[in-house]
């Protein structure tokens, strides 16, 4: 999906975006990578090998975060953290995706607002007292 979108994207803005896919990276350089990005891409397919974490590192660092998120995956993860309010933002088409990558690459304004309120959630949301909350809701009904 990212590929003919980051063709057009690099037509119309050129060196003002640079896509690169961090699986093909080691750790190193993958924290080098996002350490220079603003925007970062993740599936959420819970269930599979690749759960979200992506999701999670990306917005941990203040990225806005693009995300497929299905109804499913959207419902538990508002459960375990106990809130509906996620600042990623949901592609499910190409022409979504194409969209909104416009609107952030070409407002830098929109896309700095879009950065502070995915690290002011982090920060909210995130947090060790809030995950070892889940972690022992979930041990206490097993």
């Amino acid at each position: 999906m990212l590929g003919p979108v980051a063709a057009r994207l690099k037509a119309k803005y050129a060196d003002r975006v640079l896509f690169g896919r961090c699986a093909e990276m080691s750790l190193r350089e993958t924290l080098r990578f996002r350490r220079r990005a603003h925007i970062g891409f993740d599936r959420v397919s819970l269930g599979a090998p690749r759960f979200g974490l992506t999701s999670v590192e990306n917005s941990a660092l203040g990225l806005v975060n693009l995300v497929y998120l299905d109804a499913f995956a959207r419902a538990l993860i508002a459960r375990t953290l106990g809130t509906d309010d996620m600042p990623w933002v949901s592609v499910d088409s190409p022409e979504t995706l194409y969209e909104v990558l416009d609107r952030l690459i070409g407002d830098p304004k929109h896309l700095q607002q879009q950065m502070m309120t995915t690290a002011e959630w982090v920060r909210r949301w995130w947090t060790a007292k809030q995950l070892v909350g889940c972690l022992t809701t979930v041990l206490e009904n097993t």
